[in-house]
């Protein structure tokens, strides 16, 4: 079932980024969208990306097109990576990839973890965190971007 409302929330925000692609642009319906995304994610538990949603509606408000574009693009990113495992070891019964449930693969041994572990609920591996030095917030080592403002870790 989560995985239906993550595909649902990726296949919402393919439609964010069309309709704030075009011209003219449909902020309206884009806003619509989006508010759609973060009751998906919302429902799946993946509360900080439903978060993220919600910020694409706050910027949509504001009119800033581009940066609700860029969050729709690195969300779309985040939930790919949510919803795909390359490991060939998370192969279902069927032979499909299994879905990530939670969003954290560990580097070590490869088991999905919450996304709000500090540690492998595994192997113990311990996630490391990355400080963002233009607002302070605790980001995943793997992380490229601030999840609060944005800013290139």
């Amino acid at each position: 079932m989560t995985e239906d409302f993550i595909e649902a929330a990726i296949g919402c925000l393919i439609l964010v980024g069309m309709k704030l692609s075009r011209e003219p642009k449909d902020i309206e319906k884009a806003k619509t969208q989006a508010g759609m995304v973060s009751s998906f994610l919302a429902t799946a538990n993946l509360l900080q990306l439903s978060k993220q949603a919600g910020k694409i509606i706050t910027h949509l408000e504001k009119n800033e097109v581009s940066q609700a574009l860029e969050i729709q693009r690195k969300l779309l990113a985040e939930l790919n990576q949510v919803a795909t495992v390359e490991n060939e070891d998370k192969k279902n019964s069927r032979g499909h990839i299994a879905l990530v449930r939670y969003g954290l693969i560990c580097p070590k041994c490869k088991t999905d973890n919450r996304l709000d572990s500090n540690f492998c609920k595994e192997c113990g591996t311990k996630f490391e965190k990355k400080i963002c030095h233009n607002c302070q917030t605790s980001n995943r080592s793997g992380s490229t971007f601030c999840t609060k403002c944005g800013t290139k870790l």
